[in-house]
């Protein structure tokens, strides 16, 4: 796609506006995203002038460890883990030390800067907390990786041990719309979500806090998502995008248009200037070889190796497409 220098005038006062340190509304947001005359290729260079404003030149590349796997009590309609589901997804305790540790390695050697450990679950039982705050502290020292984790909700105590044993950001993903929410997830609320991150924030530690797209929700609800994250302020917006899995209630869900995502990550942008975008689940399925226009639009980052209970692409082409839009790994 090539640089424009003119684009649509709705978007072109849009830019001006966030370059100039305001906030487009709810409503022009929704307007950018659903005017039939505002082109993509517009939207994509809007969503790249506002990234270059507000973000450097290089892609914040992370991978993952699924270190607690599969019959969560939580029934979030789009994960396999799910006991509420009739997915054959796999089930494991929490990992050994070792397999985890292993784990951070590969996710060094194949250029990934943060490792996110990841539970299933409600929140990290009694058990499991300690040896997950020692491979915090092991993985920090033995390879030199920014360490994350993702264990789902917290107590205040829980973050500060977290924080004191060295984890830089923590994911927890309000996933949607508030008011498509309960459409979703039925186990526990949009506000109990926001809590977890209130309290993470609270004891210093980065919020990384987005969702899915695609889940069936409205264009006006994607909008609404993306206000919700404004008001969370998180420092990184991992973007999912649906990847339909067997045996869930979201299995016939159609895939996703990638040009319709590039355009939303592209408004997303316009609303959310200053979080880090992270291409997460789904990009490679539903994205193709439109990725490239989706950093564009404005990521700056993304999950590399695989991802939960489903493969990724290959790390080495990732760098090499950041590469390729003048982004260093």
């Amino acid at each position: 796609m090539s640089v424009k220098t003119s684009l649509h005038p709705l978007v072109e006062e849009a830019v001006e506006k966030v370059l100039s340190g305001r906030e487009i509304s709810f409503d022009e947001a929704l307007t950018l995203l659903t005017d039939a005359r505002i082109s993509t290729p517009d939207l994509v260079e809007a969503g790249a002038r506002v990234t270059a404003a507000f973000h450097e030149s290089k892609a914040d590349i992370c991978a993952i460890v699924s270190a607690k796997t599969g019959s969560c009590v939580e029934d979030c309609s789009f994960c396999s883990q799910s006991m509420h589901h009739s997915a054959d997804a796999p089930s494991h305790p929490l990992l050994s030390d070792e397999a985890i540790m292993d784990a951070a390695r590969r996710a060094r050697e194949i250029g990934a800067r943060r490792f996110c450990i990841v539970s299933q679950g409600r929140s990290p039982s009694e058990r499991d907390f300690p040896r997950i705050l020692s491979l915090v502290r092991r993985i920090r020292n033995e390879t030199g990786l920014s360490v994350d984790c993702a264990l789902g909700a917290l107590t205040e105590e829980q973050a500060a041990a977290l924080k004191s044993a060295g984890v830089s950001t923590y994911n927890h993903n309000i996933e949607t719309a508030p008011s498509f929410f309960p459409a979703i997830v039925r186990t526990h609320t949009f506000e109990d979500r926001v809590r977890t991150v209130r309290i993470l924030k609270g004891a210093g530690i980065d919020a990384c806090c987005g969702g899915i797209l695609n889940l069936g929700e409205t264009p006006r609800q994607r909008i609404e998502f993306a206000f919700a994250l404004r008001e969370i302020d998180p420092e990184i917006v991992p973007v999912n995008i649906l990847n339909p899995r067997p045996g869930t209630p979201l299995e016939d869900v159609p895939a996703a248009d990638p040009w319709e995502m590039v355009r939303t990550i592209a408004v997303f942008r316009l609303v959310l200037p200053k979080p880090v975008f992270k291409l997460a689940g789904g990009r490679e399925a539903n994205l193709g070889p439109l990725q490239s226009e989706a950093v564009r639009a404005g990521a700056r980052g993304a999950i590399v190796g695989g991802y939960l209970t489903t493969a990724g692409g290959d790390p080495a082409a990732d760098r090499r497409m950041f590469a390729s839009l003048g982004l260093s790994c």
